[in-house]
């Protein structure tokens, strides 16, 4: 399997085995609010972060730029950026959503559980390629 294949569904086989884990547990979801507010605040800013990010490496005019267009890897660069986005907007939806619905059940909590893993994968995903072509 290639490492490009692994980097690219790696999120969200990790938010697969987030909800196996939780589902095999049969973990709750926690009855007060605090935990869908801290959520909500937590990807709302992670959501604008990586937007910044994005608009701020696309500005980017030095050789690693280059090279990442030229070989094709800038779309999945962007990709990356746009699910990371997405996903936490996904996790802000979710979190408005657990105050109007029943929480207690498992589904929600496996919901909740496999977009906010996922989410918070993505963005470190995001946040160390970015990293590294910050450091070129």
């Amino acid at each position: 399997m290639s490492t490009l294949l692994i980097e690219k569904y790696t999120p969200y086989a990790l938010g697969a085995i987030a909800v196996a884990l939780w589902l095999y547990a049969g973990v709750k979801f926690p009855e007060a609010n605090d935990v869908l507010g801290s959520t909500l605040t937590i990807s709302a800013i992670l959501t604008g972060f990586v937007a910044t990010s994005k608009a701020l490496l696309m500005t980017l005019n030095n050789e690693t730029m280059k090279s990442l267009k030229t070989s094709g890897y800038i779309s999945d660069l962007l990709s990356y950026l746009g699910q990371s986005i997405y996903l936490s907007f996904i996790v802000c939806i979710i979190s408005i959503v657990g105050y109007f619905v029943d929480t207690h059940g498992l589904a929600f909590g496996a919901i909740w559980i496999f977009f906010t893993i996922t989410a918070g994968s993505a963005f470190i995903r995001v946040t160390l390629i970015t990293l590294k072509i910050l450091s070129m």
